[in-house]
C-alpha cells in the first residue's frame, strides 16, 4: 500500500471510530462522505494546497467531512475559505464533544442568556481553532496558545471596520464565556486584557450583560442573580435592568480590585474604596460621573443589603455598610418649560407642518400633558363620552396607572379625522400608526424636534411640553390638586415642583412691597406697613432665643446685663416641653445648696403642674 493508499485508509478509519465515540452508526451512508473526499481530493495535505474557491466548490456533504477534519488539528483553514463555504462548526462540535456542549449550555444558563448564545460561542471557538491549525483537544487541553488563530480571527476582512469590531466583540464574549466554563485559553484570556470593550460598543444588551457578568466573582454573581429573581415578581423589567447594571458594576470592581467573592465577606472598606473609584472613573464622555448616577449606584447596592438581611440570607453582610451620608445630594432642579410665547410659535409652526403626524403628536402632548410612552400607546378606543362631554383616557405609563382627562372639542375633531383616515389594513388599535406599526418613541422626538426647528425655537423635547402645560395651568388658577389628575400623579410631591415655578403667594407679596422698598431711595426709613405677614413671623421667631429650659423673649433693642436670673427674669418663658430639664436642673442646684437657685426652679415647676 502505497503513502497516499495509507493516509486515505487511516483517514476513513479515524472518521468511522469518531462516528462510533459520538454513537453514531457506522455505515456507507454515514462514511459516505469520507469515502468521497478520499476519490475526489485525496488527503488534508492536498486539500491544503486547492484554492480557496476550490475548496468551497466541493459539495456541502464533503465539505462538512472538511470541517471534521478542521476541527481535529488535520488541516487548517484559511480566511477566505472561512467566508466562502461558511461551515457551520458548531453543530459537529455539539456531535463529536457533547460533554464541551453541556458545559457551555450550562454557562449560559449561568449568564442568563440562551442556548443560541453558547452555540455562537463554540462557532467562535472552532474558527479560532481551524485557523490555527490545532485540534479542539488540543485547545481543551491547553496544549497550544492558540495565538495565531485568534490572530487570523481578528484580522479577517481588514477592510471593513464593522467586521474586525464584530469579531473582538465575539472573541470577549468567547473570553467571558471560557471563565465560567472553566478553560484557559492563552491568546483569548490575554486578549480579554489588552482589548477591553466600551460596554456601549459591544452589540446588545444581552451580549453586554454576558461580557461584563463573566468579570464578576461567581459566588456574588450567584446572590445577585437570585436578588433579581426575587425583585423580578414585584419590580418593572426596567427597575430590575437598572439594579442589575448597579450590582453587576460593584461586582466588577471587586473583582477587579479585591479577593472577595461572597457578600458575606463584604466589609466597610470596601464600600469606601467602590465610591472613590465611583467618583474617579471616567464616565462615557470622558469627565467624572456626575453625582446623581453615583447617587442611584450606592443607593441601589444599599437596597440589595437591607433586603437580604431582611430575607434572613445567609450572604447577608454582619452590618449595614452602606448610609444615608454615602449618598451625594441629589440636586433638585425646575421643570424646564416653554415661555407662552414659544409655546404658541410651536404650536402655529406645528398645524403649518406638511406633515399631518408632526402635528398631531405636538396638539396631542402640548394639550394632554401626555408622557411619550403613554402617546405612542393611545388607544383608537381611548375617546370616551361621559355626559355632554369627551374624555380621553390615558393608558397605562410609567407609574403604572391610568386616567382619564378632559378632551378638548378642537383635538376631539383632530382625533376623529386622524382615526377615520386609517387604512383598513392596519390590524394595531393604535392611534398612532407608521407603515402598519405603532409609531416609536424616537418618532416621537423626531417630530416635537421638527416644529421647534420650524418655529425658530431651539432644543425641545417631548417632556418639555407636559411640563409646559402644568406651568400654563398654575399660573393661571389651577389647584394644584388638578394638575396633580392632570399629569397622573400619584403624589403631591411631584406636582409642587410646579408650584416652586409659579408662587403667586410670594409674586403678590413681592410685588406688594416692592415700591414701598424702593422708597428707601428717597426716604430715611421703611413704612411700618411694608412689614409682610412672613416677614413679622420670622423676626418674631428670631427675637425668642432659646434657652437650656425655656425661651428668652426680651426684644433685641434691650441687651441683657445679667448672666444667672432667667428663671427669675419678666421676659423668661417656658412649657412643659421642659420640665425635665427643669427637674434635673433643680435637683442639682438643691445638692449644691443653691438655695435661691432651688426656689426658683421650684415656683416654675409648681407652675407647670398647675397648668398642666
Amino acid at each position: 500500500m502505497t503513502a497516499p493508499e495509507a493516509q486515505v485508509a487511516e483517514l476513513i478509519d479515524s472518521y468511522a471510530n469518531a462516528l462510533r465515540a459520538a454513537e453514531r452508526v457506522v455505515d456507507r451512508h454515514t462514511l459516505r462522505p469520507a469515502r468521497e473526499f478520499c476519490v475526489m481530493v485525496g488527503t488534508a495535505e492536498r486539500w491544503q494546497q486547492l484554492d480557496a474557491s476550490a475548496q468551497a466548490e466541493l459539495s456541502s456533504h464533503i465539505r462538512g467531512f472538511v470541517s471534521w477534519l478542521l476541527l481535529t488539528g488535520r488541516a487548517t483553514a484559511t480566511t477566505r475559505y472561512l467566508s466562502l463555504a461558511r461551515p457551520q462548526l458548531a453543530s459537529l462540535v455539539i456531535r463529536f464533544y457533547p460533554d464541551l456542549w453541556k458545559r457551555f449550555a450550562l454557562a449560559a444558563t449561568q449568564l442568563g442568556t440562551d442556548e443560541l448564545d453558547a452555540r455562537r460561542e463554540l462557532q467562535t471557538l472552532a474558527t479560532i481553532c481551524a485557523l490555527d491549525g490545532s485540534s479542539l483537544d488540543d485547545a481543551l487541553d491547553r496544549q497550544r496558545s492558540l495565538a495565531a488563530g485568534v490572530e487570523g480571527f481578528l484580522t479577517a476582512h481588514p477592510e471593513h471596520t464593522k467586521h474586525a469590531r464584530d469579531r473582538r466583540r465575539q472573541v470577549t464574549v468567547l473570553a467571558a464565556t471560557l471563565a465560567v466554563v472553566g478553560i484557559e485559553i492563552e491568546a483569548v484570556k490575554t486578549f480579554e486584557v489588552l482589548e477591553p470593550l466600551h460596554p456601549a460598543k459591544t452589540g446588545s444588551r444581552m451580549r453586554r450583560d454576558r461580557i461584563d457578568w463573566g468579570q464578576v466573582p461567581a459566588s456574588y454573581a450567584h446572590s445577585v442573580r437570585r436578588y433579581l429573581d426575587q425583585l423580578a415578581i414585584s419590580h418593572q423589567p426596567l427597575s430590575v435592568a437598572g439594579i442589575s447594571l448597579t450590582l453587576r458594576d460593584f461586582g466588577q470592581w471587586l473583582g477587579a480590585n479585591t479577593d472577595i467573592d461572597n457578600v458575606a465577606d463584604l466589609r466597610r472598606p470596601h464600600i469606601e474604596g467602590y465610591k472613590h473609584w465611583l467618583r474617579t472613573r471616567p464616565s462615557r464622555t470622558g469627565q467624572g460621573l456626575v453625582d446623581s448616577t453615583i447617587g442611584k449606584r450606592l443607593a441601589g447596592l444599599r437596597a440589595f443589603f437591607e433586603r437580604i438581611t431582611e430575607w434572613g440570607w445567609d450572604e447577608a453582610p454582619p452590618r449595614p455598610l452602606v448610609f444615608s451620608g454615602d449618598l451625594p445630594t441629589r440636586p433638585k432642579p425646575l421643570p424646564r418649560f416653554l415661555d407662552d410665547g414659544d409655546a404658541a410659535k410651536l404650536l402655529r409652526a406645528a398645524r403649518q407642518h406638511p406633515d399631518p403626524t408632526v402635528g398631531l403628536i405636538v396638539e396631542l402632548l402640548a394639550r394632554t400633558g401626555m408622557r411619550r410612552g403613554e402617546l405612542v400607546d393611545l388607544a383608537t378606543d381611548a375617546i370616551t363620552q361621559i355626559g355632554d362631554a369627551y374624555w380621553l383616557r390615558i393608558p397605562v405609563g410609567k407609574l403604572r396607572t391610568d386616567r382619564y382627562i378632559p378632551l378638548h372639542p378642537q383635538l376631539k375633531d383632530l382625533l376623529d379625522n386622524w382615526i377615520n383616515a386609517r387604512p383598513e389594513c392596519v390590524t394595531t388599535n393604535r392611534i398612532l400608526v407608521e407603515n402598519g406599526k405603532r409609531i416609536s418613541y424616537h418618532r416621537v422626538g423626531h417630530a416635537v424636534a421638527a416644529a421647534a426647528r420650524a418655529a425658530g425655537i431651539d432644543h425641545v423635547s417631548p417632556h418639555q411640553l407636559r411640563h409646559t402645560l402644568a406651568t400654563q395651568a398654575i399660573n393661571r388658577g389651577m389647584s394644584l390638586e388638578g394638575i396633580a389628575a392632570l399629569l397622573g400623579h400619584t403624589s403631591m410631591n411631584m406636582t409642587m415642583v410646579y408650584a416652586r415655578i409659579a408662587d403667586r403667594t410670594v409674586a403678590e407679596e413681592y410685588f406688594a412691597v416692592s415700591e414701598k422698598v424702593e422708597a428707601l431711595y428717597d426716604q430715611p426709613a421703611l413704612p411700618a406697613d411694608a412689614e409682610g405677614t412672613n416677614m413679622r413671623n420670622l423676626r418674631a421667631e428670631v427675637n425668642q432665643r432659646l434657652l437650656g429650659n425655656g425661651h428668652c423673649t426680651r426684644p433685641a433693642q434691650l441687651d441683657c446685663q445679667f448672666e444667672t436670673i432667667c428663671e427669675t427674669c419678666t421676659y423668661f418663658a417656658t412649657s412643659v416641653e421642659f420640665l425635665p430639664t427643669l427637674t434635673r436642673q433643680h435637683a442639682d442646684a438643691a445638692q449644691r445648696q443653691d438655695h435661691a437657685k432651688t426656689q426658683a426652679l421650684h415656683r416654675l415647676i409648681d407652675n407647670l403642674d398647675e397648668a398642666g
